[in-house]
């Protein structure tokens, strides 16, 4: 049995949530996908028990324990119906925890065995997101092209997005602009959120900045109970405050001010408040943000720029011993 693999997998268990939201955040989708949305949609009946019990786990959220019960039937071999599907899942579970080249090892075995339509073209789309997520645009693209017709309803959206990004990480934000704007009105309404907001990002980088403005203000008053798109609108709000530090504080301030105190983006929303009164010459107000951001955990790199620019507001003030 593989147990590196499960020492790795467990070293990460920690991170997995973040890791989640924080892809989430950026690209629009959950990572853990890559049987969730059919067997959540359709009767899926299940011929091996261990394949059984790994998808109870992984709905129960358990992912390292359904990893160890693939590895450990696919050891026995134990998967004579849903090997394929196994793989696929335990390829889900690897993303979800930053294993990328594993992940990657097991779509292309997948690949260079005789599967079903489906299980082809969702090796190839995971193939595509991992190539991705490496900066490999090219060989990302190249992956997303072998997709056919037999891809997941649930993950057709998300490959629209997955393009889009692509367009995007090439500097192609006007043909990005227009692939987003399908999703951002007719898609699921979780997934049309994280497509307004690349739309939104697209709009403004292509030069079309009020456009894009509206788009993320938009984003940024969505109202939600779920965690990921509470990210979503945070990162809406931070990304508007920033664009508007300079030229507009005065709406910087309104945008920065939506972002939640206790979010993920929480000290770059401090840093930016602090910066906007800067902006407006009011020292002691910038001193207010940066002064709770100091206290905070130094592993964000936002806190230690939050100590720079109160030595910097200090001295602006003449306060020449608090600025040492």
């Amino acid at each position: 049995m593989p147990i590196t693999m499960f020492s790795t997998l467990k070293s990460t268990a920690g991170t997995v949530l973040p890791n989640l939201l924080l892809g989430a955040a950026l690209l629009g989708t959950g990572l853990l996908s890559p049987v969730q949305s059919r067997a959540a949609d359709e009767p899926h009946v299940v011929r091996d028990l261990y394949y059984g019990e790994a998808l109870y786990q992984f709905f129960q959220q358990n992912y390292y324990t359904a990893a160890v019960h693939i590895l450990t039937a696919r050891e026995r071999d134990l998967l004579k119906h849903h090997d394929a599907e196994a793989q696929l899942l335990l390829g889900g579970i690897y993303l979800s925890y930053g294993l990328h080249d594993d992940a990657e090892r097991l779509f292309t075995v997948l690949l260079d065995e005789k599967q079903t339509p489906a299980v082809h073209d969702r090796a190839w789309f995971y193939l595509g997101k991992i190539r991705y997520y490496k900066g490999l645009y090219a060989e990302a693209d190249a992956a997303l092209a072998q997709v056919g017709d037999h891809l997941d309803p649930a993950l057709t959206e998300e490959l629209q997005t997955l393009k889009a990004n692509l367009l995007m990480a090439r500097e192609k934000y006007t043909e990005a602009a227009h692939s987003l704007l399908e999703l951002a009105e007719d898609g699921d309404e979780n997934q049309a959120w994280f497509a307004r907001f690349n739309l939104g990002v697209a709009l403004i980088r292509a030069g079309r900045s009020d456009g894009g403005v509206l788009v993320l203000d938009r984003v940024g008053q969505l109202r939600s109970d779920d965690e990921y798109l509470k990210a979503l609108r945070d990162k809406a709000n931070l990304a508007l405050g920033y664009r508007l530090l300079k030229q507009d504080p005065v709406r910087a301030r309104g945008y920065l001010r939506r972002v939640r105190l206790n979010g993920p983006f929480s000290n770059k929303a401090l840093l930016g408040m602090g910066w906007v009164a800067l902006e407006q010459q009011q020292y002691k107000q910038a001193l207010l943000p940066w002064d709770e951001l100091s206290r905070r955990d130094r592993v964000d790199v936002a806190v230690f720029e939050s100590l720079l620019a109160k030595g910097y507001a200090q001295e602006l003030l003449q306060a020449y011993p608090q600025a040492m």
